[in-house]
């Protein structure tokens, strides 16, 4: 195919799509995007200077994406999964997922007027390790309401299970594994996606794992938007369901193995999330096609925290846009203050 050919493929794929896509010039604030304005720009590194040899790249974006009139925000990480140890650490001050007896104290405490320290939000969370503040943190999986925020669906942390499966809730349809490996002694992740209720029917991520048994630390999310080697799983149906804020993981087709976490920050459906993955990749760095999508969470629990060292933040004081903690060159987005039971944490 003629490179003026494969151009002409491309804006009709996006177009059968129904979404235009398009990227955004990196800005320490969403707050210079105009909602009619999404224009072109590049991948950068998060870290500014070289990391130390542990450490390997992370890259990111953001931009939007056009769907019909109505332009949604999104910021983007692209991960080396085989060179980045990925990690589940609970919101509990102790490191484990809260309890019930721990959503309890802390609803009475803030009843009472009590101010407590905590860890629950994200936050919270990276406000308490501003020692040692992790690269990313995100949350994962979901709480059972917007009150009790204990988990709700199967989480293993080291092999022990902290939470059981929910066999009831179609919307949490996935396990998402985190299978560590090891390459040139540098601890990284091997993340598979398996369908919840299909026991010993994963979506094949690698097939010398097809068992969720087998993973040490196992979160239940969902719905799968883009299942195994890029088939769709929402039905054009959910665009009448209404619309909120997504964060998103998927990993490409190459053979480095990088996966991208995504948070939407505008309110957008999953079947249009699901068109601007399969039809145009404007999520991906080093892919030109995803072989999953998996939500991680959605709604008011949907935030990231990066701690980009290659660009200087400005003070917010809005929650949908980057905010600063004590520490320089930390940025929040998304939703961020709401409590939420486990993190998804690279160090």
């Amino acid at each position: 195919m003629s490179q003026s050919g494969k151009i002409l493929f491309f804006i009709i794929g996006a177009l059968v799509a129904g979404v235009s896509l398009t990227m955004l010039a990196p800005l320490p604030s969403l707050e210079a995007i105009a909602e009619d304005d999404c224009t072109t720009a590049e991948w950068v590194p998060v870290e500014a200077v070289p990391v130390e040899k542990k450490e390997a790249s992370l890259f990111w974006a953001n931009g939007c994406i056009k769907a019909g009139n109505t332009s949604v925000r999104f910021v983007s990480v692209a991960i080396p999964l085989s060179e980045t140890k990925l990690t589940l650490q609970g919101s509990a001050p102790d490191g484990n997922v809260p309890s019930e007896d721990d959503v309890d104290l802390y609803y009475t405490k803030k009843e009472s007027g009590e101010e407590t320290p905590n860890t629950y939000s994200l936050q919270q969370f990276v406000k308490a390790r501003t020692d040692n503040p992790p690269r990313l943190a995100i949350p994962i999986g979901y709480p059972i309401d917007t009150e009790d925020f204990s988990p709700d669906g199967l989480m293993r942390m080291n092999g022990a299970v902290v939470a059981e499966r929910d066999l009831v809730s179609s919307f949490k349809s996935a396990l998402l594994c985190l299978n560590e490996v090891k390459r040139n002694t540098v601890g990284g992740s091997r993340v598979l996606v398996f369908n919840a209720f299909e026991k010993g029917s994963p979506i094949r991520l690698n097939k010398r794992v097809t068992d969720a048994e087998n993973c040490p630390d196992v979160v239940q999310i969902g719905p799968r938007i883009v299942e195994y080697r890029g088939k769709q799983g929402i039905r054009k149906r959910e665009l009448h369901n209404k619309a909120q804020r997504w964060l998103v993981f998927s990993q490409g087709e190459g053979k480095a193995q990088h996966g991208y976490v995504t948070l939407f920050i505008d309110p957008i459906n999953l079947y249009t999330i699901q068109n601007a993955f399969v039809g145009a990749q404007p999520f991906s760095k080093f892919d030109k096609t995803m072989r999953v999508a998996v939500a991680l969470t959605s709604g008011h629990h949907s935030g990231l925290y990066l701690r980009n060292r290659s660009q200087t933040t400005n003070e917010s004081d809005t929650n949908d846009s980057a905010t600063v903690t004590a520490k320089p060159h930390t940025e929040f987005w998304g939703k961020t203050d709401s409590p939420h039971p486990l993190f998804l944490v690279i160090q």
